[in-house]
């Protein structure tokens, strides 16, 4: 009796923590790439509309967790402004492999110089990581 309301218990709890588990948004539109993905939330944060930025493009759930207009604008973009000067546009963008996702780097001018801002893609192009690296 004790090792089945132990089992049930477990059986529990598995159950209410896959409930809490992040869900990931549905796969952006097909015709979508992902550098078009890529430079268009870079594109939304220079222009101000970081709702746009964090509700308009899909992500990952672990990324959706932490993805809101605030934090795009104060942890990202008010950051780089700070850092780096006045927003001046963006370059060509590269694209790398590793580990199953795909990175866009879109080469980012601002007054002081340049910075990468690195948009990381899940296989199903839902973005999955978004950083910053100061070009040196």
């Amino acid at each position: 009796m004790k090792k089945r309301s132990i089992a049930l218990l477990a059986l529990m709890l598995l159950v209410i923590l896959a409930g809490c588990a992040p869900k990931d948004d549905p796969a952006p539109p097909a015709d979508l790439d992902i550098g078009t993905i890529a430079l268009s939330v870079v594109r939304d944060m220079s222009n101000g509309d970081f709702a746009a930025a964090a509700e308009d493009h899909a992500y990952t759930g672990k990324m959706r967790r932490v993805i809101s207009e605030k934090f795009l604008k104060e942890q990202v973009w008010e950051y780089l402004v700070a850092n780096y000067g006045a927003y001046e546009g963006f370059n060509e963008p590269a694209f790398s492999q590793s580990g199953g996702y795909e990175t866009v780097t879109v080469p980012a001018t601002f007054e002081d110089g340049i910075v990468n801002i690195n948009v990381t893609f899940d296989a199903k192009r839902r973005i999955a990581g978004i950083h910053s690296v100061p070009v040196e």
